[in-house]
């Protein structure tokens, strides 16, 4: 089996790593982001997840990714609800707008239901990894405008080939 390409660490040391952070930066990363309670999400955020789901689904709304209450966050971080995909499983409730540090103590901040919408683990991943690039203020290559990253690839292979993933212009 082939291994994973190698890539600039997201911690911002510029170390290459097959996956993830490198070493050093994992731990940089777990010192500096604090307990979960530090980060706003103690009893009252346990107590307001179920009451989340049970909001959705009284408002006739799937618990799915990329799910919302009318009032809530219009986003296209869900590639699941953009392509048309119910996924239900491994959700996690995401803010939007994303909170700021002195909102994390204010229960009624973090446990705005105007603010969530649901995200499955991998588009919740692309989100955050979208996110922790603009504040390294990532290189032009990496930056986009959605949540996923594409490849710059050729438009054409050797000998001048259109390559089967790139639509002639």
């Amino acid at each position: 089996m082939p291994e994973a390409a190698m890539h600039r660490c997201p911690g911002g040391c510029g170390r290459l790593v097959r996956r993830g952070r490198c070493a050093a930066c994992s731990v940089q990363q777990d010192a500096s982001r604090g307990t979960v309670t530090a980060r706003g999400y103690g009893y009252a955020w346990a107590q307001f997840r179920p009451r989340f789901i049970a909001m959705l689904v009284h408002a006739g709304v799937t618990p799915c990714c990329g799910a919302a209450l009318a009032t809530g966050p219009k986003t296209s971080d869900s590639q699941c609800r953009t392509e048309g995909r119910i996924n239900g499983a491994k959700l996690h409730l995401d803010h939007e707008p994303k909170l700021q540090l002195d909102e994390r103590t204010q229960a009624a901040k973090v446990c705005d239901p105007n603010r969530i919408q649901l995200l499955c683990s991998s588009c919740h991943a692309l989100k955050t990894t979208a996110e922790q690039w603009a504040r390294l203020d990532a290189p032009a290559w990496a930056k986009h405008d959605g949540p996923r990253f594409e490849p710059i690839l050729p438009a054409k292979g050797v000998g001048g080939q259109n390559l089967p993933w790139i639509e002639p212009k």
